[in-house]
């Protein structure tokens, strides 16, 4: 047996609860409309608001650095040649190297003292941008005939051309959950047509989705749980966009929809914040912290740290103090285990721990439950145990549940089991109903267990036998040799 011992080390891990919310406004340096921000989640101090303003007929870009958590700002001269380039969008790969969108797309590599044109989309405009890795990306936007996808993979210097929509052409926003599923979103100002848009081929082709209000921001959890923020509120899917509800009538149009380790803002046109502590289905009105101006863009950095920005110059932070201060929080793999240990520093009305499992971050399942102390000042040690593991990565949340009901939930963490496991094998797996054991050379007891540690039934087999599934619920199921090998199967 061959083991990868993984350890992560987290700060801060979890996402404030909804009764400790705290929005301030603060100087943002400018009076220009922002429309973007972004901040370094490993180093906070460092950020970026993205603007512009309007000379005559011409857009002139707005871009601000802050390297002390803005207190204070420097904003460079304009990049490109100014009439073309109306800043909207900002992504950052690190605090140096970034990518401002607008009409055309800049490039910096020291941290926006200089920029590198890299599209010049004079006739049109981007709305948005997905950086997944740093040689591959995605831009959103229009040459106003066209609504229009731009892909790289050679790290942003070229790019291919997709049509989403030759009807709807201002493509506002885009979601890549996964690498089968892709949306976008269109603001067709009432039109009555179309406006969200799927590809299943990374962006090739695009098909339609029964949707027709005017989108502005998307914000999917997983490839079929997604929310939109249009004119009329907040909407969700939780079938790959097939059927959409609105679950939160807000007074003016959804701007921008951030989602993060289960905590949400939402920000909308009468500069009203919504906030969400469960991932989006429910949301809460935080009111107007900057009173009715205009909020374009909110940015999670960490579970204690948040901006928005918004017209008129407007920048404001939200900032918290955790009901439950964690230190450290590790994930081992020993001896066929993942062991998992975690020290809080404080703890204020906490009930305990949830413990989550999941083997591709996407579907979670409770295996576990850790009382918590409820009031301590002192440092408290947590750990639990878990002897079921898949072969491959497996990962591990915990959810922090106070005794009002509210919950955080960490950032993930994992190990990978590297399983040599030669004697049992299944075919088709995953399976429906039936399946053949293989590589299993004597006849052997095995026992099925869920993915919970409970064991379900036992029964012997050997290579060749046919072993009956169809009563089993979808799921993931452990199955145990009596010389203590394991097997994964996965029921759909």
């Amino acid at each position: 047996m061959k083991y990868l011992l993984v350890t992560l080390v987290l700060f801060s891990e979890f996402i404030t609860p909804a009764s400790s919310q705290n929005w301030t406004q603060i100087s943002s340096g400018t009076s220009h409309n922002l429309y973007s921000n972004w901040w370094d989640a490993n180093n906070p101090d460092f950020g970026v608001l993205v603007g512009f303003y309007w000379l005559g007929f011409d857009r002139i870009p707005v871009v601000g650095i802050t390297n002390d958590g803005g207190s204070n700002w420097d904003y460079p001269p304009p990049i490109g040649n100014g009439s073309y380039y109306g800043g909207q969008v900002s992504y950052f790969t690190s605090g140096s190297t970034g990518y401002v969108a607008g009409q055309g797309l800049q490039k910096t590599f020291d941290g926006g003292s200089s920029w590198t044109s890299k599209i010049d989309a004079a006739n049109g405009s981007f709305y948005d941008m997905v950086h997944i890795t740093p040689s591959k990306g995605y831009l959103v936007g229009t040459d106003f005939i066209e609504g229009l996808l731009f892909t790289t993979t050679n790290g942003w210097n070229t790019w291919a051309v997709h049509t989403i929509s030759t009807i709807v052409t201002e493509i506002r926003c885009i979601q890549r959950p996964s690498s089968t599923a892709m949306y976008a979103g269109a603001n067709d100002y009432g039109s009555g047509n179309n406006t969200i848009f799927k590809s299943t081929d990374d962006g090739n082709t695009w098909s339609e989705l029964n949707f027709t209000e005017d989108v502005y921001t998307l914000a999917f959890t997983s490839s079929t749980n997604g929310y939109a923020g249009t004119t009329t509120g907040i909407w969700r899917t939780t079938d790959g966009g097939s059927n959409w509800s609105l679950i939160k009538n807000t007074s003016a149009a959804v701007n921008n929809i951030e989602l993060k380790n289960n905590e949400g803002f939402a920000v909308c046109n009468d500069g009203r914040i919504y906030k969400s502590t469960d991932n989006g289905v429910t949301w809460a009105d935080m009111g107007q912290p900057a009173g009715n101006k205009i909020l374009n863009d909110v940015f999670i950095v960490s579970a204690t740290l948040a901006y928005a920005v918004g017209n008129n110059g407007t920048l404001l932070k939200y900032s918290t103090v955790l009901p439950v201060e964690i230190a450290e929080f590790k994930a081992d793999l020993r001896e066929n285990k993942a062991f998992l240990n975690w020290q809080t520093l404080s703890e204020k009305n906490n009930s305990g721990f949830t413990i989550q499992k999941s083997i591709d971050t996407e579907n979670w399942k409770d295996i576990g439950f850790i009382k918590g102390a409820g009031i301590s000042s002192e440092k408290l040690n947590y750990q639990y145990n878990d002897e079921f593991l898949f072969s491959g990565p497996n990962y591990y949340r915990l959810v922090q549940n106070d005794f009002d009901g509210h919950q955080q939930i960490s950032t993930i963490k994992s190990v990978n089991f590297e399983s040599k496991i030669n004697k049992l094998d299944f075919y088709p797996n995953p399976v429906h109903d039936f399946s053949v054991v293989k590589q299993l050379n004597d006849e052997s007891k095995i026992k099925l267990f869920d993915v919970a540690g409970r064991e379900l039934t036992s029964f012997l087999v050997r290579s060749g036998n046919i072993c009956d599934f169809t009563s089993l619920p979808n799921g993931i199921y452990f199955l145990h040799l009596d010389n203590n090998k394991t097997c994964t199967i996965i029921k759909n």
